[in-house]
């Protein structure tokens, strides 16, 4: 990000001075004229500041979530009591428990006191502080609303940790079934079914099917785990370098969305991401044309993105929001009704909220669904695997019990 010394009309004719911070030249002329104020001068103050990357290596604490949206709700709460960003960011290092967080704090607050904007000073900690929490900080700025805009951003977190906190409580147990599914049947072939291997061929008998089975796996298991070892590692490695592939990628999202049951979760889940995204760049007074192309960057759909970049491409031409988002016949109904109405009403930012929270809900009560009719299907199939390898030894001795007799 940059920083461009300017001189502009205002709406009465008078002359103001200032600096505005862009990433480019066209995006400060905007930020200017958003403030409707009409440039004269306008020169770049200094280059691009160097990013400074967070790196987190073993030893370094990691900054959660959690710590920056207790971060942006103590900074919003000093801003809106009238102290100083500087002031701000200096009182709350000293109640921070993470040392690393304290420490950038430390550096904005001197970044900020030397005269530069806080949104560019936050922008050079890119692994810490969001492109999103950039945005929303700049927007703060040119409205003079600071205090508002971090507020929206820390509600934004709190709703984004509990809908990832519920997807990972939900998912948790039946995870847990499948790892100890798959972990009994490994132990019972690999350690249990080879101590009766030997017993069984020196007794000759004939092997009913079942237990032949187990038996070549357990063979394979024992004497071939390198090559499965190896194969799965192959796979995985390119199934990730594919769907890091544009190709690939397209690929990836497209089916997600058309999995039976798991791709409506997937369809709302990124949904909610983009209508909660969007809601909270609206309320901050971001231009609804950069809101959608902030928002689509958090939806984790190459599908989903290509169609906000198309609605976002057609409302440049001058088309309404609502007729376009109908267009697509992607989105559904309730969707599509909230922001004919907020469009309309002007309430846009509100109903997307509302939307947001209504689509969280019905995934949260999709996933305990799941989950709720999961739990025997996967006791049902601990128990066959189980069942399975008992039967085999069982009717493996009755077989070798009928050669002695």
């Amino acid at each position: 990000m940059e920083r461009f010394k300017y001189r502009a009309r205002d709406m009465a004719g008078k002359m103001q001075e200032g600096i505005v911070a862009a990433e480019d030249l066209d995006e400060a002329v905007r930020a200017l004229r958003q403030r409707q104020y009409f440039p004269v001068v306008l020169t770049r103050q200094r280059t691009k500041e160097p990013e400074k990357n967070v790196s987190v290596g073993i030893f370094e604490q990691r900054i959660s979530g959690k710590e920056i949206m207790l971060f942006c709700n103590q900074l919003a709460t000093l801003l809106s009591s009238g102290v100083s960003i500087v002031g701000s960011l200096k009182t709350i290092r000293k109640q921070m428990e993470n040392e690393r967080l304290s420490e950038i704090s430390e550096e904005v607050a001197s970044s900020v006191a030397a005269g530069n904007a806080f949104s560019l000073a936050l922008a050079k900690y890119p692994k810490v502080f969001p492109k999103l929490l950039v945005y929303m900080v700049r927007a703060g700025e040119e409205s003079g609303q600071l205090d508002k805009v971090l507020h929206n951003y820390a509600d934004f977190l709190e709703k984004k940790e509990e809908l990832k906190s519920e997807v990972m409580n939900a998912m948790m147990y039946p995870a847990f079934l499948l790892i100890l599914s798959v972990g009994i049947m490994i132990f019972l072939m690999v350690y249990i079914l080879p101590k009766f291997i030997t017993v069984l061929e020196d007794a000759h008998a004939k092997l009913p099917l079942p237990t032949r089975i187990m038996v070549e796996g357990s063979k394979f298991l024992q004497h071939q785990y390198m090559w499965l070892t190896l194969g799965t590692l192959v796979f995985l490695v390119s199934f990730r370098l594919i769907i890091r592939s544009q190709i690939g990628r397209q690929w990836w999202d497209w089916l997600k969305l058309k999995l039976p049951i798991f791709g409506d979760v997937v369809y709302k889940m990124a949904l909610v991401r983009f209508t909660n995204v969007f809601a909270v760049l609206s309320r901050s007074g971001i231009p609804i044309l950069r809101a959608l192309e902030i928002s689509k960057q958090v939806v984790g759909n190459v599908i989903f993105e290509n169609v906000v970049d198309e609605i976002r491409t057609n409302l440049s031409l001058g088309k309404r929001l609502a007729t376009e988002v109908a267009r697509t016949d992607f989105f559904p109904p309730l969707f599509v009704q909230m922001v004919s109405v907020g469009e309309e009403t002007g309430k846009l930012d509100q109903l997307m909220a509302k939307v947001s929270d209504y689509y969280s809900k019905e995934v949260n009560n999709k996933l305990k669904r799941m989950v709720a009719a999961l739990e025997p299907v996967m006791l049902v199939v601990m128990a066959f695997l189980v069942g399975f390898v008992a039967l085999s030894l069982v009717m493996a001795l009755m077989s070798v019990l009928n050669t002695i007799h």
